[in-house]
């Protein structure tokens, strides 16, 4: 063999390269295949903006509903005490709230004013499907919860509340 032939290609390294690359396409075409594409949330609330609106500040929500039955959005601004009290269910001292219903498909969008002069404070908020209460009894149950509820009997309405899933979120977490 002289310097100026080349040597002969390798034949396995070419084959085994060739392989390599065929089983990774095989591999990806079928993880393609099988998983699922994400599905956008039928229910979506989102923090809009923060707003000054004649002085006091005002967060605003936009809500959708991609389910095929009515929903309704509940949201409540609590100003949180620094001081534990004594109480075993401390009255919030500071309360906005707002529930709004939303047709199937539709949108909404409210709004809640922060306290004022307030260092802590929290959103908490919760979707309600309206398919729960067609029970007479989920009804009762839910009759019973909001008048002890709004006679400031919290431990007793306690057990009649809803087993809905309530999200929070303090002042200091809040993107502005």
């Amino acid at each position: 063999m002289s310097a100026d032939e080349l040597p002969s290609p390798p034949r396995k390294t070419s084959w085994k390269r060739w392989t390599l690359a065929l089983t990774t396409l095989a591999a990806l075409a079928l993880i393609a295949l099988f998983l699922k594409p994400p599905t956008p949330a039928p229910v979506t609330l989102t923090c809009v903006r923060s707003t000054n609106e004649n002085g006091q500040k005002v967060l605003v929500f936009k809500g959708t509903n991609g389910l095929p039955r009515s929903i309704h959005y509940e949201a409540i601004v609590n100003r949180i005490a620094v001081v534990p009290t004594r109480a075993k269910v401390p009255e919030p001292l500071y309360r906005n709230w707002t529930n709004i219903a939303v047709r199937p498909g539709g949108s909404v969008t409210f709004s809640l004013d922060e306290p004022p002069n307030a260092t802590e404070w929290d959103i908490s908020w919760v979707v309600r499907d309206d398919e729960r209460f067609r029970t007479r009894w989920a009804r009762a149950r839910l009759r019973c919860h909001d008048f002890l509820w709004t006679h400031r009997m919290g431990a007793l309405a306690r057990p009649f509340a809803d087993l809905d899933t309530w999200h929070t979120i303090t002042s200091t977490n809040l993107k502005e």
